[in-house]
């Protein structure tokens, strides 16, 4: 992938996970994600979740914390799972949904007879 359309599906990312609407359509209840100054806020606990986990999971939030200019702070296993529990699972197939519907969107793909071609050489499989 160019580094112009991953830059660009990025954006769009951006947009939808500080979008209001977004986060006040993928929270399970009315109440959640509306304090200020919370150790993860919404769009930093699906950023998380999409971070794809390698390590143990308290030092990959360690990490994170890290990361995001958060030293000093920190969260424990239990808390990130209780703060992931306040997100509905279909916040992430809406990011999904979009980031996909702006790719071949905003950029021209190819097709043959109205279909896009696709082929993958398995041989080494």
């Amino acid at each position: 992938m160019e580094k112009s359309k991953f830059l660009g599906a990025i954006e769009v990312c951006r947009k939808v996970l500080y979008d209001f609407h977004f986060m006040c359509d993928s929270r399970t209840k009315a109440t959640y994600f509306t304090r200020e100054g919370g150790k993860l806020t919404f769009p930093e606990i699906i950023l998380f979740v999409l971070n794809l986990v390698s390590k143990s999971l308290q030092i990959e939030l360690n990490d994170f914390f890290v990361l995001i200019k958060k030293e000093g702070e920190s969260i424990s296993k239990q808390g990130f799972s209780q703060a992931r529990k306040k997100i509905k699972p279909e916040a992430f197939k809406e990011l999904f949904d979009t980031i996909t519907k702006w790719f071949y969107q905003a950029n021209n793909s190819y097709n043959f007879m109205g279909f896009r071609l696709y082929a993958i050489d398995a041989s080494i499989i």
